[in-house]
C-alpha cells in the first residue's frame, strides 16, 4: 500500500507540474496573442479574463456534481477541457476567441476541487506533506509553461501552440483520472454529512475571502493591462530584434503567477 501510495504522490506532483506549465503557457500565449497579433488590445483581454474567473463560480457546483458521479468522474470531465484549445485554431476574431478559449475554466472549476480533494485524502497520508509537493510542483510548471512561450509561438506559430497546449492538457488529466485514489472519492468516503456545517465554515471564511478576492482582483488587472503595454513598448524600442529575442524580453519583464 505505501508503494502505490508514493507513486500516485509522485504522479500528481508530475502532473500538477504539467497541467500548470500548460496554464503558464496559456496565459502568457493568450494575452499576447489577443491583444497584439490579434488587435484586441487591452478591452479584449480584460473581456476572455472576466470570462475565465466568472466560470469558475461552477466550482460551487464541483461538489454536489462529485456526489452523483464521483470524483474521478469529474476528473474526466475535465479532461474535455481540450476542446476550446482545438476549436480555437481557426478563429481570428479576438473576442470570439475570447469566449470560446473561456469556456475552459469551466472545464477545470468543476473537476479541481476533486483533483484537490485527492491531495487531501490520501489514505494514510498526511495532507499538508503531500499538498505541499503538489505546490512546489505547480509553481515550476507554471514558470517552465510560460518561459518557453516565447520560442514555442516563434518556432511553431499560434496554430501549433493551440495544439501543444491541447496535448499537455488532456494528458495531465488523463494521469490524475488514471492514478486517482479510489478512496479518496466522494461516494467511497460516504462523507456527505460534512456539508451540513459548509454555512458556518463559509461564515467565518467571508473576511478572509474578501481580502483575497480583492487581492485577485488587483492582480488580474495587472496580468490584463501589463503585456500589452510591456508588448507595445518593446515593439517601439526594439524594432530590428527578431521576434523570438522579443519575446524573450517579453517574458523577462511579464508578471507571473497561477
Amino acid at each position: 500500500m505505501s508503494g502505490h501510495s508514493g507513486l500516485w504522490r509522485t504522479m500528481y506532483s508530475l502532473a500538477a507540474a504539467l497541467n500548470t506549465a500548460v496554464w503558464g503557457l496559456y496565459f502568457s500565449f493568450t494575452r499576447l496573442y489577443i491583444s497584439v497579433e490579434l488587435e484586441g488590445g487591452i478591452q479584449a483581454v480584460l473581456f476572455i479574463t472576466g470570462l475565465e474567473w466568472g466560470f469558475t463560480l461552477f466550482a460551487v457546483a464541483s461538489g454536489r456534481l462529485a456526489s452523483r458521479v464521483g470524483d474521478k468522474g469529474l476528473v474526466c470531465v475535465g479532461a474535455m477541457g481540450f476542446l476550446p484549445f482545438l476549436i480555437a485554431l481557426g478563429v481570428r476574431s479576438p473576442f470570439t476567441l475570447a469566449v470560446i478559449l473561456s469556456l475552459s475554466s469551466f472545464t477545470w472549476a468543476i473537476s479541481w476541487p476533486s483533483i484537490l480533494s485527492a491531495v487531501f485524502s490520501g489514505v494514510g497520508v498526511s495532507p499538508g506533506r503531500v499538498y505541499s509537493y503538489f505546490t512546489v510542483g505547480t509553481g515550476v510548471g507554471f514558470s517552465v509553461g510560460s518561459a518557453f512561450m516565447g520560442p514555442l509561438y516563434t518556432l511553431i506559430g499560434p496554430e501549433g501552440v493551440f495544439l501543444v497546449i491541447a496535448i499537455m492538457y488532456v494528458t495531465t488529466y488523463l494521469i490524475f483520472a488514471v492514478f486517482f485514489p479510489r478512496g479518496s472519492d466522494v461516494r467511497v468516503r460516504k462523507d456527505y454529512g460534512l456539508l451540513s456545517g459548509s454555512r458556518d465554515v463559509l461564515q467565518r471564511l467571508i473576511p478572509v475571502l474578501v481580502a483575497l478576492s480583492l487581492t485577485v482582483l488587483a492582480r488580474e488587472i495587472l496580468y490584463a493591462v501589463a503585456p500589452s503595454k510591456l508588448s507595445s513598448e518593446l515593439e517601439e524600442v526594439m524594432t530590428a530584434s527578431s521576434e523570438l529575442v522579443k519575446y524573450t524580453a517579453l517574458r523577462s519583464g511579464w508578471p507571473t503567477g497561477g
